[in-house]
């Protein structure tokens, strides 16, 4: 969580190493996709600090940001909440993508697009012990790992957990917890490789 202005340079910088740009501004001149997609998570670097950090002081710019997350995430057709991805969290294009609120990622993730995260039935939650209850509203948390990968069009329906180093194959409907060093793959998805 990005809380002081030291948090939030480290988190850019790990963002701008995934993307392996020096000069990424230069992008902007070509028109390049992968600009757009460094713009947003920019920008949501900065509303999550300001989110996180409601001085009467910061109301200004939280204004802005959020104004602009939510223009961004219009024209790019993709909603990532604010506080939930870990440093150097990378989608590769423009495309529908939506990561709510409740969602905790790890760092240097990898996420296609047109990846839904939704639930398996509506109005079930998970309760501590691993059961499920029934609930009216409110989101679930969902946890996945570090330095993940999830092909495009991949549907992660929860309640459920992803580990750490983990690949999901294009196309999958992960359905179950996925443990730490695998790769899973079908529908629904099977663990197909263990690294």
């Amino acid at each position: 969580m990005i809380k002081t202005k030291a948090d939030l340079k480290h988190y850019l910088a790990e963002d701008l190493k995934r993307i392996g740009w020096a000069m990424p501004w230069w992008k902007a001149f070509i028109f390049s996709e992968t600009y757009r997609v460094h713009s947003y998570i920019r920008n949501l670097r900065y509303l999550e600090y300001y989110t996180n950090n409601r001085k009467w002081y910061n109301l200004p710019m939280y204004i802005y940001h959020l104004l602009q997350h939510r223009r961004m995430s219009l024209r790019n057709v993709m909603n990532i909440s604010p506080n939930v991805m870990g440093p150097g969290f990378k989608f590769v294009h423009p495309g529908f993508l939506r990561i709510n609120p409740g969602a905790h990622i790890g760092k240097n993730c990898t996420i296609l697009p047109n990846v839904l995260i939704g639930r398996k039935l509506p109005g079930i939650k998970r309760t501590p012990d691993g059961g499920m209850e029934d609930v009216d509203r409110g989101l679930d948390p969902f946890y996945i790992g570090d330095n993940c990968y999830i092909g495009t069009g991949a549907i992660l329906l929860i309640p459920h957990s992803i580990g750490n180093n983990v690949t999901i194959a294009a196309g999958s409907v992960v359905l179950d917890d996925v443990p730490d060093n695998c790769v899973v793959a079908g529908v629904p998805a099977k663990i197909i490789k263990r690294l």
